[in-house]
């Protein structure tokens, strides 16, 4: 998901074929890829570049085996934002598996549901049939950005304009947490046991239970987060928006792991297969890709 997208309404960041066998895996994948070093805890496996459209976020489906990217234009309402289905091997099966949309960000996958935050609605979408089974609406003003499912099944998504968290309640999304100081320009979200792993300006963790936000201090300072993915209790991986880099924090310790010349969109880590999924773009450039690194 891109947050630098500009917002007329004042939001400043928000931003061909069928696998040949489901079963596949990642570490069939790897046996086929040159062993690239991008730094001492990274190995890029593979790169997919296509006619990606300002690629912003993506997802594992681990059902079907396969990564869900979402695209757009202006972050705004209209018909020019797809979303792509691409194969464990950064192979295109569809680039456009999901068209018309207005601009997908954010995605998350739970059961056999995938959600997607799409400007001013929440889209609830059937792999099986690659078709939008509800949207739900909310004020375009709120900026929904990123989603998060709770291992209970609870949805939260991110409404970035109004440092906000909204949670889908009876097909209705509805105020959840607002807190514009430690909460400003909520962005990606990653839902956690007991807890939803928040960054924008800062880095926060939000327990589910009291509501209560703690701040995630980082040294040296990291801010302005994008995509956030916890890898154990003290490790996370996150992207930033604002000079955009890929970060490793660990105990509150942050290194810059990769700085790309254009921008890191969100991003996704699978923790059995030890694979760090990421949308990379550069837009003087116009070109766009997903990344797949292989991590220590």
């Amino acid at each position: 998901m891109l947050k630098s997208i500009l917002l007329p309404i004042g939001l400043l960041y928000l931003g061909v074929q069928e696998l040949r066998a489901t079963h596949q895996t990642f570490s069939d994948v790897e046996r086929k890829m040159p062993p690239l070093h991008s730094s001492d805890s990274l190995r890029l496996v593979w790169t997919c570049s296509a006619p990606f459209e300002k690629v912003e976020s993506v997802v594992y489906d681990a059902t079907r085996a396969c990564i869900y990217v979402s695209n757009g234009k202006a972050y705004g309402l209209g018909q020019d934002g797809f979303i792509s289905k691409i194969s464990l091997d950064g192979e295109v099966i569809d680039l456009k598996w999901i068209k018309d949309l207005n601009r997908p960000t954010g995605m998350a996958m739970y059961g056999d549901r995938l959600y997607v935050a799409d400007v001013n609605a929440l889209l609830i979408i059937d792999p099986s049939t690659a078709s939008v089974l509800k949207r739900l609406e909310v004020p375009i003003n709120y900026g929904i950005n990123d989603v998060a499912v709770s291992e209970e099944g609870t949805v939260f998504v991110t409404a970035s304009a109004i440092h906000a968290i909204l949670r889908l309640v009876e097909q209705e999304l509805e105020m959840w947490v607002q807190e514009e100081a430690l909460m400003q320009w909520a962005n990606g979200i990653q839902a956690r046991p007991g807890a939803l792993l928040v960054g924008g300006e800062h880095l926060v963790r939000i327990d589910l239970d009291s509501k209560d936000i703690a701040v995630m201090a980082t040294e040296p300072k990291v801010r302005d987060f994008e995509g956030v993915a916890q890898m154990e209790a003290k490790t996370i991986l996150a992207s930033t928006v604002e000079n955009s880099a890929l970060y490793l924090i660990q105990g509150g310790k942050s290194s810059l792991l990769l700085q790309p010349e254009g921008y890191f969109g969100d991003l996704e880590y699978l923790p059995k297969a030890k694979r760090l999924i990421i949308a990379e773009g550069n837009h003087q450039q116009k070109t766009y890709s997903v990344r797949c690194y292989a991590l220590w």
